[in-house]
């Protein structure tokens, strides 16, 4: 509920069933402005601007959250508060009594106009559905591929926003993801932590989704640059997990069915027919997250995690794996990479001019990036 005090504090009338944002005019001290950071939905009894011209006696709505409110490529839903609550949600500008900065925990809107209306300030919409940053995105970047045929096309894997593609090398960026696989999100975000692009079919492109970083993942498959409609469902064999990472392709594998690497519940499984089915390749007792083939010889091919490297010198068959690397590559905790004290290979990539080259990323305190340039061995 909304008070006023008129005797420095000491005695309090309500004004009217509402609370929120105080929002004042600092130019009319009769307009009184409230905005209710939990019920911003369209047609709520609650929802957008409600405002009073006479210190509190009558209220009307100002505006509501809807086509007067731009949302960039986000939805409704993204006009919310912070984790700090409302006082660190909206900043008034001194200078401009009608503007009013509003902060989420991830994005940046702005109404200039006393509240009639809130425009985006963190992109811009460069073609339909299409959009650019204006580099005030908080955005948990997990995974990035670039289309080896056609560098144009990049792929972005997020934690909570799912799987954004560009056609234009970088310059825009549009939502890929289908709402069947985000679960409550419908589309609107989802959690993607791995993508491979194919290394010569420019269109085809394999990722996993689910909804958030809990959920179980599924591995999806596209042949048309990971348009919405054209996902679907693969890694028949792949166990169900909420650990889905390391996706990589064999480049000198057939065409029509690519030898595919991943790791599922932190264990190594192969795919020789483009992704469709499954079996595991490597038990590494659940320590692995990355799998990297390498560029001259796929008979190579690596894969670490909080155990260190494995490498295979068979194609990555059941049974040909050995454990390589330094015992400083490994960690103490079996867990994914976001549990507290994890330690271990954050990543493979082998080189793409120096045959046998082979770097390692390591997690931890005192570690970092390693080199090897006989495959591994030293």
């Amino acid at each position: 509920y909304l008070y006023r005090s008129e005797d420095n504090g000491d005695n309090w009338t309500e004004l009217v069933h509402r609370t929120g944002f105080i929002w004042l005019d600092s130019e009319d001290s009769k307009v009184i402005r409230l905005i209710e950071l939990g019920f911003q939905y369209p047609n709520g009894s609650r929802s957008g601007v409600w405002a009073s011209s006479d210190s509190g006696v009558t209220w009307y709505r100002l505006s509501d959250i809807g086509e007067d409110w731009d949302r960039g490529w986000s939805k409704y839903f993204h006009y919310s508060g912070t984790f700090n609550g409302d006082a660190k949600t909206f900043g008034e500008d001194m200078s401009d009594p009608d503007a009013l900065f509003w902060i989420t925990y991830q994005w940046i809107f702005c109404s200039f106009d006393g509240g009639l209306s809130f425009k985006n300030l963190y992109t811009n919409e460069v073609n339909p559905k299409n959009w650019q940053s204006r580099g005030i995105n908080n955005a948990v970047l997990f995974d990035i591929e670039i289309s080896p045929p056609n560098p144009d096309i990049i792929y972005l894997g997020y934690f909570d926003l799912g799987l954004f593609r560009s056609l234009d090398h970088g310059k825009s960026w549009k939502n890929c993801n289908q709402a069947g696989y985000t679960g409550d999100w419908r589309g609107d975000g989802g959690n993607a932590f791995t993508i491979a692009a194919d290394p010569t079919r420019e269109n085809v492109v394999w990722a996993s989704q689910s909804e958030n970083r809990g959920s179980t993942k599924v591995l999806l498959r596209s042949s048309d640059t990971g348009k919405v409609e054209t996902w679907e469902r693969v890694g028949r064999g792949l166990p169900g997990t909420t650990s889905l990472f390391g996706l990589s392709v064999d480049p000198y594998s057939p065409e029509s069915s690519r030898t595919l690497f991943i790791t599922a519940e932190r264990n190594v499984y192969l795919s020789k027919d483009d992704g469709y089915n499954w079996s595991q390749a490597l038990d590494c007792s659940g320590q692995c997250h990355f799998t990297a083939i390498d560029h001259f010889n796929s008979n190579l091919v690596y894969a670490g995690g909080s155990g260190g490297v494995w490498r295979s010198a068979s194609g990555g068959a059941s049974g040909t794996w050995e454990q390589v690397g330094l015992p400083e590559m490994k960690g103490n905790i079996k867990g994914d990479i976001w549990d507290y004290g994890w330690e271990g290979v954050m990543d493979i990539e082998t080189d793409p001019v120096n045959p046998d080259w082979v770097f390692v990323a390591v997690f931890g305190g005192n570690k970092g990036l390693y080199r090897s340039k006989n495959h591994g061995d030293t």
